[in-house]
């Protein structure tokens, strides 16, 4: 936890100097460096192909000239309501798309802080799980409910959360297959610290300053010998998603329906 001891600050979010648009993810870039990134699909931030391709497109570029932080966060009072299960069905090549974005947000070497102001679910949680920080509403829930709703997991899926999470919070969260509230979050180790909805953005944006203030060639090899394990383990599994989507028949169920 980043500053544990110190108070939430109350202040708005600092003017930005850059803005670029994408159809459903806002980055802006302030003048300290941190690149916000807002997933902005409407009413729910619900991935759908368009976003799950615009959001990994964004990780590979920053991943080629990494900013001095990345807060990762959503429009419309979410964070991210999971898959949209009322788009067209993308078929199972959609488990490899899934598997190729939680690797890019895994593998940026910079802070990437989760600011998680609403519901974050699925997709969406899985995205957050992947960040060095997760900062939590304590009017969200979170979690990841595939199997109540019959589907599988990736298995990359299983990578991320052994390297992110105790055993017990990774079998509360994948065999419970429950929405949990903040707190219950905290208790298991999930989330690093819960706030007031209006105070989760600047929570995040100071912990990513005080991370981006850092030198960053040793923050990145730092962080990426710690993740080097878990990468390695996820790259043989994307290889076996990729298997398993060829062979798949197209009406297969999956987080892609």
């Amino acid at each position: 936890m980043e500053n544990a001891t110190h108070p939430c600050p109350t202040r708005q979010v600092p003017p930005r100097r850059e803005e670029a648009r994408v159809p459903h993810v806002t980055e802006a870039i302030g003048d300290d460096g941190v690149v916000v990134l807002t997933l902005d699909r409407a009413p729910a931030n619900a991935f759908d192909l368009a976003l799950l391709l615009e959001l990994t497109a964004v990780m590979a570029r920053l991943a080629g000239d990494p900013p001095a932080a990345v807060v990762l966060t959503g429009a419309h009072g979410f964070f991210s309501a999971g898959a949209d299960l009322a788009a067209p069905p993308i078929g199972p090549q959609g488990v490899v798309h899934i598997d190729e974005l939680l690797m890019g947000v895994f593998a940026l070497t910079c802070p990437v802080i989760a600011a998680m102001a609403g519901h974050a679910v699925g997709i969406g949680f899985l995205a957050t799980l992947a960040c060095d920080l997760r900062i939590a509403s304590d009017a969200g829930r979170y979690g990841l409910n595939e199997v109540k709703l019959g589907f599988p997991h990736p298995l990359v899926n299983f990578d991320l959360l052994r390297a992110t999470v105790s055993a017990r919070a990774a079998s509360t969260l994948l065999l419970g297959s429950e929405l949990l509230d903040a707190a219950t979050c905290a208790g298991l180790g999930i989330v690093d610290e819960v706030v007031a909805p209006d105070a989760v953005l600047p929570r995040a944006l100071d912990a990513a300053r005080h991370r981006g203030a850092m030198p960053a060639q040793p923050y990145a090899e730092t962080k990426g010998a710690l993740r080097r394990p878990a990468l390695e383990a996820m790259h043989a599994s994307l290889a076996a998603d990729v298997r398993a989507a060829a062979a798949a028949p197209a009406s297969a169920r999956g987080p892609w329906r």
